[in-house]
């Protein structure tokens, strides 16, 4: 977390990055516990975990995507 707030930082003086940042990976960390417990009454908690990580696999490749290169 403190890489992503350093990078968006660099990028945007005015902030608003920052601030993007901040409310997605706040949202994320309460959003998650209730994901988890509601996919655990379908599957198991490995399974539940599992498809966390199946759900951030896009959000990873739009990261990879933007880039700046």
């Amino acid at each position: 977390m403190p890489a992503l707030l350093s990078r968006a930082g660099q990028q945007d003086a005015s902030g608003y990055t920052v601030s993007v940042v901040s409310t997605v990976s706040y949202g994320a960390f309460l959003v998650s516990p209730l994901l988890v417990g509601s996919l655990t009454h379908w599957m198991s908690l490995p399974g539940a975990l599992s498809c966390l990580a199946f759900m951030a696999v896009p959000l990873l490749g739009a990261a990879v995507g933007a880039r700046p290169g």
